[in-house]
């Protein structure tokens, strides 16, 4: 064999190695990956949940909220200094 087809061996016996192993980092970070989707996942479930519950509250009441009266009285605090 000449020296330019061992180095065309070297390069395509590389070449396999490198695939499998960028493969394998790929595949590597797919459970990651999923759990960041899973979780959003919830987190919009979780929010459009709350949302349909607070406007099922607003319909359901269909009245005016109460008017809260005045807890204290208007003088004004006398602090000697």
């Amino acid at each position: 064999m000449s020296e330019q087809e061992k180095k065309e061996k070297k390069v395509l016996q590389k070449d396999p190695d490198m695939d499998r192993r960028e493969l394998l980092k790929g595949l590597a970070t797919l459970p990651a990956i999923a759990a960041f989707f899973v979780s959003l996942w919830a987190k919009l479930r979780r929010d459009a949940i709350k949302k349909s519950n607070l406007l099922q509250d607003l319909v359901k009441k269909k009245q005016a909220p109460a008017i809260v009266s005045s807890t204290g009285s208007y003088e004004h605090l006398r602090i000697g200094v």
